[in-house]
C-alpha cells in the first residue's frame, strides 16, 4: 500500500505486539488484519484475494479488513466468507481495543462518515520493523476531490497533526 498505510500498519503492529504475537501472514494465525488499498480496481482485487487466501488458511480465524476500500466497500467486504469485522479509517486507532472485545464475533461494520472526521487519527510509531526508513504521517486525506481520484472519500478531508504533536 501507499506510504500511509505502510506507516498505519506499523503503528497497528506496534499496538497490537503489547497483547497478541504477531506472525507473518503466510502462517496460520488466529486474526488475520489486512491494511487495504482502493486507488485501483486491481488493488481491491489483490484485498480480496488475500481476504480469500486468509479464510483458506485458517477458516476459524477472525478476518479484519481495513483501510481504504473497507472505508468505502463496507458492505462488499463484510459479505465475503470468513470476514469478521471491517473497520474503516476513521476506526483504525481502536483495531487493538475491538479485538480485545470478544462481543466481535460476527461480521461488524465499524466506519462512519469520514467527511466528519476533524482530527487525524492519530497513530504514534516508535519502531518500524523491517523498514530502513522511517516515517511520520502529519496530514491525511485530501480537499482537492479531483475527478478520478477516490482518495477524500477513503481518508477525507484534509487534517493535520498540531505542531506540538509532530515535535
Amino acid at each position: 500500500g501507499c506510504k500511509v498505510n505502510q506507516y498505519e500498519s506499523a503503528a497497528l503492529a506496534e499496538d497490537l505486539q503489547k497483547y497478541f504475537v504477531l506472525v507473518p501472514f503466510n502462517s496460520t494465525a488466529d486474526i488475520y488484519i489486512i491494511n487495504t488499498c482502493t486507488v485501483t480496481a486491481f488493488s481491491d482485487f489483490q484485498a480480496r484475494q488475500l481476504i480469500r487466501r486468509a479464510h483458506r488458511t485458517n477458516p476459524s480465524a477472525k478476518i479484519l479488513v481495513t483501510g481504504c476500500y473497507a472505508q468505502v466497500a463496507a458492505g462488499e467486504i463484510a459479505a465475503l466468507d470468513g470476514v469478521t469485522m471491517v473497520i474503516g479509517n476513521d476506526f483504525k486507532n481502536k483495531i487493538t481495543e475491538l479485538l480485545r472485545d470478544d462481543r466481535t464475533a460476527t461480521a461488524s461494520i465499524f466506519t462512519g462518515n469520514i467527511f466528519r472526521q476533524k482530527k487525524i487519527c492519530n497513530m504514534p510509531v516508535v519502531v518500524f520493523r523491517d523498514r530502513t526508513r522511517a516515517f511520520l504521517k502529519i496530514q491525511d486525506g485530501c480537499n482537492s476531490f479531483c475527478s478520478y481520484c477516490i482518495v477524500p472519500f477513503a481518508r477525507g478531508v484534509s487534517r493535520s497533526l498540531q505542531p506540538q504533536d509532530i515535535f
